[in-house]
């Protein structure tokens, strides 16, 4: 990140210039700013709002100014998403995620856009998490309780803090493998692979998928896999790596089926080498994956957002709007 104003030596400067250089050259923003952004919220085909978004203002933050703006029922449907039209992808953010985390990485003249928009089955998966992590064949003609199944999924893979001040319990962590198509890098061809999810990323394969269902017992075991049984390759650490929903990828990247999805990190605002591309044969397996990437990567935070909308609207929320002129940020854009 180049410094605001540079008052150290020529080689910090010419290190600072050969970065903005490199990043610019690899279609990367370089600027940030610690004054708020305005931001321009679609709100609708024709409707949209102006806000002076700051950095630590989450996606929900943005959600209650436009509740309160526009007489919103608060729901735990809404979302706030970016859309990408040069990459054909966009990404929905999180309610614990700041707005500003896409923003800031824009190019000058972006053609980027921040809309609101609803989602029916956002937290679907903390109603029926039977359906996004339990195998698709599994009999649930057998289990006792469903309720019971429920809770204990949920409490397994998004563990809440202890009572009586105790630490967090660990949460279990919930592998997941199949075949997806994967596109080559600068070239409309997609090859199908074995891909694996691990708690740090996504994996795939190396040669022949079929190779890989023979191994895939020891694959999802998520245990060190030996080099003479199969080989696996990193397709994205989530450490630096969001999830992206693809849009019209049959047209523009001659995509198998339109279940896309990508990964990579936000200040890649180009096509690149570094961008993780998967497609899926039926939306069933692309929801199963984009809950359980979402999972991997937050974790219990899915489940504070979820409760935190469960509850009333606590008054301290639209108290801190007004105190702070919040609401007086919002104008209706012509």
């Amino acid at each position: 990140i180049p410094s605001k104003k540079s008052t150290g030596s020529s080689s910090k400067s010419n290190t600072n210039a050969n970065a903005n250089a490199n990043a610019k050259r690899f279609g990367k923003s370089t600027s940030i700013s610690d004054k708020p952004r305005n931001v321009v919220i679609h709100t609708g085909r024709t409707s949209k709002m102006s806000l002076q978004v700051f950095d630590d203002e989450t996606s929900r933050d943005v959600m209650d100014l436009l509740s309160l703006e526009e007489e919103l029922k608060v729901s735990s449907s809404q979302v706030i998403y970016e859309e990408i039209p040069k990459l054909h992808m966009l990404r929905i953010f999180e309610d614990h995620e700041p707005v500003s985390s896409a923003v800031k990485h824009w190019m000058k003249n972006s053609k980027n856009i921040i809309r609101y928009a609803m989602k029916e089955n956002k937290y679907s998966f903390m109603e029926e998490p039977e359906k996004y992590f339990l195998p698709p064949n599994f009999d649930m003609s057998k289990v006792g309780s469903k309720q019971q199944l429920r809770i204990k999924l949920i409490n397994d893979l998004l563990p809440l803090e202890g009572n009586n001040g105790l630490p967090e319990p660990q949460r279990q962590f919930q592998s997941f493998s199949s075949v997806l198509y994967m596109k080559e890098y600068n070239k409309k061809k997609w090859i199908k692979k074995y891909v694996s999810l691990r708690q740090d990323g996504i994996y795939f394969t190396k040669g022949d998928y079929k190779t890989a269902l023979k191994n895939q017992n020891l694959i999802n075991s998520g245990k060190p896999v030996k080099a003479n049984e199969v080989i696996l390759l990193r397709a994205a650490h989530f450490s630096d790596c969001y999830l992206y929903y693809g849009y019209g990828w049959q047209k523009h990247f001659k995509a198998p089926t339109n279940f896309g999805f990508a990964l990579k990190s936000p200040i890649i605002q180009a096509k690149s080498k570094n961008i993780a591309y998967f497609c899926c044969d039926n939306e069933a397996l692309f929801n199963r994956w984009i809950t359980n990437i979402r999972v991997a990567k937050y974790g219990s935070s899915l489940r504070y957002n979820f409760n935190y909308l469960m509850k009333d609207r606590p008054l301290e929320t639209y108290i801190k709007l007004i105190k702070y002129s919040h609401d007086k940020r919002l104008n209706p854009e012509k």
